[in-house]
């Protein structure tokens, strides 16, 4: 049987960084969600540099407080809950 990466698959966007802003990982969504940008060739780059203000400096903040941020948008019609993280 073949293993399928539930990341991969779930359709919602996941873009994973380190702790410096480094994008590691994104999964199928978020490469499509961002494919305007470079989609996967942005694994590499810094995730700091994806945000224009303020957001990059909300961003920058919570990577080194490692407190979450959650709220919800509305973009052409389609409801968001962002979901930003640490570990």
């Amino acid at each position: 049987m073949k293993r399928i990466n539930w990341l991969d698959e779930f359709n919602g966007a996941i873009t994973v960084c380190d702790k410096d802003g480094k994008i590691l990982y994104m999964n199928a969504k978020s490469a499509q969600t961002w494919a305007r940008y470079g989609g996967l060739k942005l694994i590499g780059k810094n995730v700091l540099e994806c945000h224009p203000e303020p957001a990059r400096t909300r961003l920058a903040k919570m990577l080194k407080t490692k407190k979450p941020n959650a709220y919800t948008i509305e973009k052409k019609g389609v409801k968001k809950l962002i979901l930003l993280t640490t570990i």
